[in-house]
């Protein structure tokens, strides 16, 4: 298996041009998450791909610094259609390597991220690193265990090619304990889509 840094590099061209499934659902959880923030907020975003997520949630906070693994990703969301909000910067960040230098931010996101992190545990205690006392860890994450197992083998066979990164099947349950027991108590969920299910949490740093 190739590692995350090449196979997203390789998978950005595509990844960004691809629409969202299910517009609907996204919005619908974008406002949710803004319930949570404030215009006083330093964000962090980890895994932020086409960047269009620190975009969108930009006017609700004071900063965004949006992060991701792939230097191509971070180069494409730059050069993203329409100017990018004074206050998002966009930088090239592993997820559970805190940037050199930055204090912990009022809130972390991460989308799209946490089952595709190979050692979830040692990344969030990281990530809780990244948080200030009292701040927001606040993640969407697809729950592909339990009905999904099916897609388990297929995954496998396009990861020895080179075209699936490394996947978790975690269930709901699994993966809202996993966020508890890195020291985030969790204050607000939601699941947006339902089918497949992409459990949104909000939790904060204990």
């Amino acid at each position: 298996m190739i590692d995350e840094k090449t196979f997203w590099n390789r998978a950005a061209p595509k990844y960004v041009r691809s629409p969202i499934r299910d517009m609907a659902s996204y919005e619908t959880g974008l406002e949710h998450v803004s319930r949570h923030l404030n215009s006083k907020m330093r964000v962090l975003e980890l895994g932020c791909g086409s960047g269009m997520t620190a975009r969108k949630l930009a006017p609700e906070v004071a900063s965004v610094k949006a992060t991701d693994v792939s230097s191509v990703m971070i180069e494409m969301a730059r050069q993203s259609d329409g100017p990018v909000p004074e206050n998002v910067t966009y930088l090239q960040a592993a997820a559970d390597a805190p940037l050199a230098g930055e204090e912990p931010y009022d809130a972390v996101l991460a989308f799209n991220l946490l089952h595709l992190i190979p050692d979830q545990e040692v990344s969030l205690r990281a990530i809780r690193a990244m948080v200030r006392p009292g701040g927001l860890f606040i993640s969407k994450t697809p729950c592909l265990g339990g009905r999904s197992l099916w897609l388990w083998p297929i995954i496998r066979v396009l990861q020895a090619f080179g075209m699936a990164p490394a996947v978790r099947f975690d269930t709901m349950g699994r993966l809202e304990a996993a966020i508890a027991e890195a020291g985030f108590a969790i204050v607000d969920t939601g699941t947006y889509p339902l089918k497949p299910p992409s459990r949104l949490i909000i939790a904060r740093r204990d």
